[in-house]
């Protein structure tokens, strides 16, 4: 399983959403708002949806379910 973001899924913003950093990520480029990503780890992780990106390169993003993400269309590329 390829993690396009490592995250500890379990920490949270000040506004309830999970985040990590971009630092964190196999390929930067596509962290991105509204990116559909895999988060977590190879053994504990979920799909996200970005919300933000914040310029010290913080990445805010809340879950979703599988059924989002593939609706999302964007599962190509954060695969």
């Amino acid at each position: 399983m390829k993690i396009d973001l490592r995250a500890d899924l379990n920490r949270e913003d000040d506004d309830g959403l999970g985040w990590a950093l971009v630092s964190g990520a196999d390929r930067p480029e596509i962290v991105r708002p509204d990116a559909v990503l895999r988060a977590g780890t190879e053994k504990f992780w979920s799909w996200v949806r970005v919300t933000t990106v914040d310029d010290d390169g913080q990445v805010h993003f809340r879950q979703i379910t599988a059924a989002e993400a593939k609706a999302s269309g964007q599962l190509a590329e954060a695969g």
